[in-house]
């Protein structure tokens, strides 16, 4: 792979890295998100939003890693 897909394969990490904690801080705005069509003064149950706090540990930590690979593996290969 190129640097340039090195780079954007960082930037997408670091974005739904931003997104996994976006939905482990403010679950409720995840569900604003999603229902902002159906539903008119509705508030999410206790179990979605912990199941989007669960959801979004399980994103960021995954995409924390993969972004963290991407990184290291940039870093190696522009100082190689």
């Amino acid at each position: 792979m190129s640097l340039l897909e090195h780079a954007l394969l960082c930037l997408v990490g670091g974005g739904l890295t931003a997104l996994g904690v976006l939905m482990l801080v403010r679950p409720e705005w995840m569900w604003k998100l999603e229902h902002w069509w159906d539903t008119v003064g509705g508030e999410p149950s206790d179990l979605y939003l912990s199941i989007m706090r669960v959801s979004g540990t399980l994103v960021l930590i995954s995409c924390g890693l993969f972004t963290l690979g991407a990184l290291i593996v940039l870093v190696v290969r522009l100082f190689s």
